[in-house]
């Protein structure tokens, strides 16, 4: 994969985990911020440094899942993308005969650069997708992110 293809795929993830950040993340990183505060001014439920310290966890724990959601989510992308792009390169391998000259090289080089391009291409194609799908779940609270 060339430069250009690097870029190309890494400002898609770039965006799509901002916009989730901006849609979603950032409000319930403030809810958990207001949570943990909350728990640590309320001297009569939470009367024990113990308890309190549980009470903090409790309030991480749905932006917790989320991210671990996400970089779930964000794996199994990647871990597709390489499996497009192996396949590019035991494709082209494949047709490289054992004698090749070292004039032919630039032509499997080609054939190498426009399969990885195209795996580019389509797995930024999925991006819209997945994060239409992020946001879904998101939404949908830290109860559907569990089952995840």
């Amino acid at each position: 994969m060339n430069g250009d293809h690097r870029r190309r795929i890494d400002q898609a993830i770039i965006d799509l985990i901002n916009d989730v950040y901006k849609s979603h993340l950032r409000k319930m990183q403030s809810e958990m911020h207001l949570c943990a505060a909350n728990c640590c001014d309320d001297l009569y439920r939470q009367p024990s440094m113990d308890s309190v310290q549980g009470c903090i966890e409790d309030c991480a724990g749905p932006l917790l899942r989320a991210q671990d959601y996400m970089q779930h989510e964000l794996g199994q992308f990647q871990g597709r993308l390489r499996n497009c792009l192996m396949q590019c390169n035991d494709g082209v391998r494949g047709r490289i005969p054992t004698n090749t000259h070292q004039s032919d090289i630039s032509k499997y080089a080609n054939q190498f650069e426009l399969c990885t391009g195209q795996c580019v291409d389509k797995y930024i194609g999925l991006v819209p997708k997945m994060m239409k799908t992020m946001k879904s779940v998101l939404e949908n609270g830290p109860t559907i992110v569990d089952q995840m």
